[in-house]
């Protein structure tokens, strides 16, 4: 039997809400990138994650890409085997000597800075779209909605996508989830005489 997006939406897939700053709260699934929300209270910002992850899963169905697993069915031990460089480990060494630590807490320290940053920087990314993305639809960087007179629809970026006002948009490369959607490079005029 072919699984649905509530199917999906019923594992455990890690769903963050962040109180913001202005007193509204975001909402986004880890596993699935650039899929988030905001709302006035917890519940209408959980709301709102619930509806565009349902329809992000199923743009993505329809396009034949993989959902992906939620990140609790994976086995996190705490410990991972690393080979690296000798290079990188006698500078390692020497940073990790320079703070005063093991090298094992300098890798811990310069992973979760590394972390943070990537947080931080899809958190401010994720605001940005904010102002000009509406919030109940799937974001620029994993779907685009596309709304014309004749037609409305919700597509993962690596499908081509022909808006029906004369311009298209071509597949954009899903290597990370980057506010380049819509940049001027993917959009062409069409010739409107046929």
């Amino acid at each position: 039997m072919k699984r649905t997006a509530k199917d999906y939406l019923k594992e455990p897939y890690s769903r963050v809400l962040v109180p913001e700053s202005d007193g509204t709260y975001s909402a986004d699934i880890l596993e699935f990138p650039g899929c988030f929300a905001e709302g006035k209270t917890p519940n209408e910002a959980y709301a709102n994650l619930e509806r565009i992850a349902e329809a992000w899963i199923e743009a993505a169905l329809e396009q034949g890409q993989d959902i992906p697993a939620p990140i609790e069915a994976h086995d996190f031990s705490g410990r991972i085997a690393l080979r690296i460089p000798k290079s990188i480990h006698k500078q390692a060494a020497k940073f990790a000597e320079m703070d005063g630590t093991s090298l094992n807490q300098f890798f811990l320290t310069s992973v979760a800075a590394r972390v943070g940053a990537e947080e931080f920087c899809e958190r401010l990314i994720n605001k940005i779209k904010s102002h000009f993305v509406p919030t109940t639809l799937p974001t620029p960087s994993i779907a685009i909605h596309v709304t014309s007179g004749r037609t409305t629809g919700v597509f993962p970026v690596d499908a081509p996508i022909k808006v029906l006002t004369g311009y298209s948009i071509g597949s954009v490369p899903s290597i990370r989830p980057q506010f380049t959607a819509l940049s001027s490079r993917f959009i062409k005029k069409e010739a409107l005489d046929g």
